[in-house]
C-alpha cells in the first residue's frame, strides 16, 4: 500500500466504502461514525444511545470512519509507544507519516489512521467493538483538547446544572464517590476521564460517553449496583476482607441508564469546585475536607493530569513519540479559578456525597 495516509484512507473507501452513518451529538459537539458494517453501527448506535444528544441536522465536527475487514497490510515500521511509570505491558504500537499517523493495537491487530480531517479505524471491529467505542472517545477527547481543554484524570457528576471534577491519587475511589452521589440524585457527566477548561462564566467540564467499569467493592457497597454482581459472585465476594476486595482486577459494566434510569447523564456542564480524594482506606482517622492551591500542591496537580497517549495530535506542534509528562502550566491556567478542595483522613463515601452535595447545594 501506498505511504500516505491519504492513499491508505482512499483504498480502503475504494475496497470497503464506509456508506452506513450514525449521528452522535456529545457535549454539544457533532460527530458522524460512517461504517460498512450494519452490524457494527447498530452495535455502537446501541452502546452511545444514552448518552447522544440527539442533536443531528446541522454540519459534523468530527467524521470517523470504521472499515470492518482484515487489517491492511502496511509496509510501514511501528515503533512502541513508551507507557507512563509503573506500567510495562506493551499496548500500542505507532508510525508516523508526513500526513499523520497509523497506530497498531498490538494485542488485536486493529490499526486507526489519524490525521487532518482523517479518522479511520480499520480491523476485526466486530470482534472488538470497544477499541471502536474508545476510538470515538479519543477522537472527541482530542477535539476538545485542540479547543485549549485540558485532559484530567478525573470524573464527574452535576446537580442542577451545576458540575463537581474528582481527582484521586492511587485507589482513592473518585469512580465510587461518583456512583454514591449519582445514587443520592445527582447527574453523571464522566467516569474516569473529564475535559476541563474555562467557558463562559468560569470553568467547564465536559464529560467522556463511556459507561463506567466499577470493581467489585463498588458493586458490593452500592446498593444500585448489587444486581451488577450474579448471587453466587455476591456471596463469594462478601467473605473477603475489605483489603482482599481492594486488591481485585475484576471489572464490570455499570451501565448508567439502566441503573439509575434515563436521563441522568449530562456531558457537560460549568464546573463549581474540583475535589482531589488524598485519604487512605487503611487510615481510621475521621475524613476530613479542606481548600488547598495547587498552584501550591504539585502532588495533588499530579492526580489530576493524564497524558492522552497515541491518538491525540495537536494541531500546533510536534506530536509525542511516546509517553511525557503533562505540563503543569496549561492545568494551572485552566484551573486558576475554580476552587479546589482536598479530602484526607479515612475513606468515609457518605461524609463524601455529603460535602459534596453541600459545595454543589450552595448559592453561586
Amino acid at each position: 500500500m501506498s505511504q500516505t495516509l491519504k492513499e491508505i484512507a482512499e483504498q480502503l473507501e475504494r475496497s470497503d466504502p464506509a456508506a452506513i452513518r450514525l449521528p452522535l451529538c456529545f457535549g454539544g459537539h457533532r460527530i458522524d461514525v460512517l461504517s460498512n458494517s450494519e452490524q457494527l453501527v447498530e452495535r455502537l448506535s446501541d452502546y452511545f444511545q444514552a448518552f447522544d444528544e440527539g442533536e443531528s441536522s446541522r454540519e459534523p465536527d468530527i467524521v470517523i470512519r470504521a472499515h470492518h475487514r482484515l487489517p491492511p497490510e502496511l509496509d510501514l515500521t511501528f515503533h512502541e509507544w513508551s507507557r507512563e511509570p509503573g506500567k510495562r505491558t506493551r499496548k500500542e504500537a505507532f508510525c508516523d507519516l508526513p500526513d499523520g499517523r497509523v497506530v497498531l493495537k498490538v494485542r488485536t491487530g486493529m490499526q486507526f489512521l489519524v490525521g487532518r480531517d482523517l479518522r479511520i479505524a480499520v480491523g476485526d471491529c466486530l470482534t472488538h467493538p470497544n477499541q471502536v467505542v474508545n476510538f470515538v472517545n479519543f477522537q472527541y477527547t482530542s477535539h476538545l483538547m485542540n479547543q485549549g481543554l485540558v485532559l484530567g484524570h478525573a470524573a464527574g457528576v452535576a446537580l442542577g446544572g451545576k458540575g463537581l471534577a474528582l481527582a484521586g491519587l492511587s485507589g482513592g475511589g473518585k469512580s465510587t464517590l461518583a456512583l454514591h452521589l449519582i445514587s443520592s440524585g445527582l447527574d453523571f457527566v464522566s467516569n474516569d476521564r473529564l475535559l476541563l477548561g474555562p467557558g463562559p462564566g468560569g470553568t467547564r467540564i465536559f464529560g467522556v460517553p463511556k459507561h463506567p467499569r466499577i470493581n467489585p467493592g463498588t458493586a458490593l457497597a452500592n446498593p444500585d449496583l448489587r444486581s451488577i454482581l450474579d448471587d453466587e459472585r455476591r456471596e463469594a465476594l462478601e467473605k473477603l476482607s475489605r483489603d482482599e476486595l481492594w486488591q481485585l482486577e475484576e471489572k464490570y459494566d455499570a451501565l448508567i441508564d439502566l441503573v439509575y434510569g434515563p436521563g441522568r447523564i449530562r456531558l457537560a456542564a460549568p464546573c463549581k469546585a474540583l475535589l482531589i480524594l488524598a485519604w487512605n482506606h487503611r487510615n481510621a482517622a475521621s475524613a476530613r475536607f479542606r481548600a488547598v492551591s495547587l498552584a501550591e500542591r504539585r502532588d495533588l496537580l499530579d492526580a489530576v493530569m493524564k497524558s492522552p497517549g497515541p491518538f491525540f495530535l495537536p494541531e500546533r506542534g510536534p506530536a509525542p513519540k511516546g509517553y511525557e509528562p503533562p505540563d503543569p502550566t496549561g492545568y494551572l491556567e485552566a484551573l486558576r479559578d475554580l476552587p479546589v478542595y482536598e479530602a484526607t483522613g479515612g475513606v468515609d463515601f457518605a461524609a463524601g456525597v455529603d460535602f459534596c452535595r453541600e459545595l454543589l447545594e450552595q448559592d453561586g
